[in-house]
């Protein structure tokens, strides 16, 4: 419903503006931070030996996170927390699916190529994320003992990545 609702306000806002690496940027964000929220649910002990690289950061946080919430009596977050995620992933969706488009048939390469040709490319390249990204989350999953806390890596990666893509992005 939120991702319905949000695409209706984002088409029309990217119209208006023509901004559509901002649009995209924040939907990468906030579909990383509802990614995020989903991830920290649960872990409130260090059962885990041996874990990959970097983890142990994120384990850290996670662990200390959900002490806190439960040192302050606050009952059934993960719930909450996975709802809040969910809807930010709706937004996410929402705020992408109309500007892609927009912002991809304003390259240089669409401009040299065409904007079908482009597109085309676009939703095929997608469609193979749409296959590699259960993998990666997978072998994230590998790597945390099956636990949420490689969800919440694949929620931080989608966040730094959303940075890096404003930072790096022209807008016409």
């Amino acid at each position: 419903i939120a991702s319905i609702v949000v695409t209706r306000f984002a088409s029309k806002s990217v119209d208006a503006s023509g901004s559509s690496s901002n649009f995209l940027a924040t939907s990468a964000f906030i579909g990383g931070i509802g990614i995020l929220l989903i991830g920290i649910t649960g872990i409130t002990t260090w059962e885990f030996n041996n874990l990959f690289p970097g983890f142990e950061i994120l384990l850290s946080g996670v662990i200390i996170f959900n002490y806190w919430i439960e040192l302050y009596g606050i009952t059934d977050i993960e719930h909450y927390l996975i709802l809040i995620g969910i809807l930010l992933a709706g937004i996410s969706n929402g705020l992408m699916a109309a500007p892609i488009m927009t912002h991809i048939d304003k390259t240089k390469v669409a401009s040299q190529y065409g904007n079908k040709a482009v597109s085309a490319t676009y939703l095929f390249l997608e469609r193979g994320g749409h296959v590699t990204g259960p993998m990666v989350v997978s072998f994230m999953l590998l790597f945390t003992y099956q636990t949420t806390l490689g969800i919440a890596f694949f929620g931080l990666i989608t966040i730094m990545m959303s940075i890096l893509f404003f930072i790096t992005s022209k807008q016409k």
